[in-house]
């Protein structure tokens, strides 16, 4: 079963933008996407777009990801973490997570084809 949830954001300038998705009993994914300007932001075409165009220029962007599942810890598993962590702590050492995957960073192609102006 898919789902899809839609979010609208409004914003100044075009550029790469860092996007954190967070929903309970997936892990928390961030993406990194890049949204050009369209052609109606470009100079000189801008001034046209702002001033003379008679209709409303909307940009629109679709961002498709997939969310994995979470991977729960056994309580058995936290607890024996817990106690390696403190018996380090005693000793001075600081310990690094078991197994802990840096944050992945993606990059999604925008879709070919003209915006979706002029609504």
């Amino acid at each position: 079963m898919r789902r899809e949830t839609c979010v609208s954001t409004s914003f100044t300038y075009f550029a790469a933008r860092k996007i954190q998705l967070v929903k309970d009993g997936y892990e928390t994914l961030t993406v990194k996407q890049r949204f050009p300007p369209p052609w109606y932001e470009i100079p000189p075409l801008d001034f046209v777009s702002e001033n003379l165009w008679p209709h409303d220029l909307r940009n629109e962007h679709l961002v498709n990801v997939q969310l994995q599942p979470q991977q729960l810890t056994t309580s058995d598993k936290l607890l024996e973490r817990a106690e390696t962590l403190r018996g380090e702590a005693f000793h001075g050492h600081a310990a690094a997570l078991p197994n802990a995957a840096p944050v992945p960073q993606v990059v999604l192609p925008l879709p070919t084809g003209a915006p979706a102006g002029n609504r």
